[in-house]
């Protein structure tokens, strides 16, 4: 283990967003439909995998459902005094799907999205529950970690309209899918089935989003034994394998939101982390600074200490003002060799506050697995 560069120190605040709703579009067909959309509160939603009741949709058929859809759907509750109108512009401008065989309902990034899968001849609907847009979460938990907590929480959170929650890599979001594969039964039972889908999706975004993300980092905050206290100092450690943004959530001004503060329990061999260190209320000295120091150790599950203690100032400068949770400048990587043997790693480390000449013992245990 070694002392490495330090994370960003440039501050930011980075709030949780509570729910996901569309952007607003300039074009008053969209402005009609997003309108249409908040007010009735989630009418629309997503659902999975559909029997085809004849051949397989081909990408021009996918896209006359979805202005069937658009047209005989909404206009019934956009009403007599915006219909004509709505309907004039819908098909001067009908669906088409983009390169990516996308399209959105209301552009850009709206609540509902359809895609085009040409291998199966699918059409796939999804409508949003969060938006990333294109951003790393305030929170602190990463995209793998929202996908596994939205999908922990799935069986135990309210009805998905049919659908199943997609949050893969590259959607930007989290969303109630639906995937309809082949023709339609009917234009009605098709429209009756997407407005299930955004009932569902915007359930989950109202009430059940945050809880699924709180949930599933309540499994992974640190242990007891990562932090200690001596008089007013006071440290804890945690370990992750996203240093970026970790130090990103975490370099933030006193009185900005405090994210969830997770770790990482189980690793597998031939894996790098990183141990951060926060302190609280260091000691001022005559010069004005505070200094902290850690010496950190690795034990295996055999009780045999790995590599050699390592040693470095993690902060020399004026202390953090009072009561504020502090990341220290300089995390320390923890590294497990490919060759070491399954069962529970501890890292340990004694960080001292030397104005006071306070000491705190830190422990966190860490599970190494292989991987099956």
């Amino acid at each position: 283990m070694s002392l490495v560069a330090r994370f960003t120190s440039s501050p930011s605040v980075h709030r949780v967003p509570v729910e996901a709703r569309a952007d607003s579009s300039p074009g008053r067909r969209c402005a009609v439909a997003l309108a249409l959309l908040l007010a009735l509160a989630g009418y629309l939603a997503v659902g999975v995998d559909v029997a085809a009741a004849g051949p397989a949709l081909t990408r021009s058929a996918a896209e006359k459902v979805i202005y069937e859809y658009l047209a005989q759907d909404v206009p019934r509750l956009v009403g007599m005094r915006h219909r004509q109108e709505y309907l004039a512009e819908l098909e001067a401008d009908p669906p088409r799907f983009d390169e990516h065989d996308r399209y959105h309902f209301n552009p850009p990034g709206g609540i509902l999205e359809f895609a085009y899968d040409a291998e199966r001849g699918a059409l796939i609907v999804r409508a949003a529950i969060h938006r990333y847009k294109g951003r790393q979460q305030g929170h602190g938990l990463s995209f793998e970690q929202i996908e596994e907590a939205v999908h922990r929480y799935e069986g135990t959170g309210p009805s998905l309209g049919g659908g199943r929650l997609d949050a893969a890599p590259g959607l930007d979001g989290v969303f109630v899918r639906r995937d309809f594969v082949g023709p339609p039964r009917s234009t009605r039972q098709f429209a009756r089935q997407v407005d299930d889908l955004v009932k569902a999706a915007n359930r989950w975004a109202k009430d059940d989003y945050l809880k699924a993300l709180k949930a599933y980092a309540a499994t992974l905050v640190p242990p007891a034994s990562a932090t200690a206290q001596a008089g007013r100092f006071r440290a804890t450690m945690a370990l992750t394998a996203n240093p970026e943004l970790y130090s990103r959530v975490w370099s933030r001004p006193p009185g900005a939101l405090q994210p969830w503060h997770v770790s990482v329990h189980r690793t597998k061999p031939g894996t790098e982390l990183l141990l951060a260190i926060h302190i609280v209320d260091p000691a001022r000295g005559s010069d004005g600074l505070a200094r902290v120091e850690a010496t950190t150790r690795l034990v295996g599950p055999d009780g045999v200490e790995r590599g050699t203690p390592s040693t470095g100032v993690l902060w020399h400068k004026p202390p953090p003002p009072t009561g504020h949770f502090q990341l220290t400048e300089h995390p320390i990587t923890v590294g497990f060799g490919d060759t070491e043997p399954e069962g529970t790693f501890r890292v340990l480390a004694k960080v001292c506050d030397r104005v006071a000449e306070r000491c705190v013992e830190l422990a966190h245990p860490v599970e190494v697995v292989q991987e099956r």
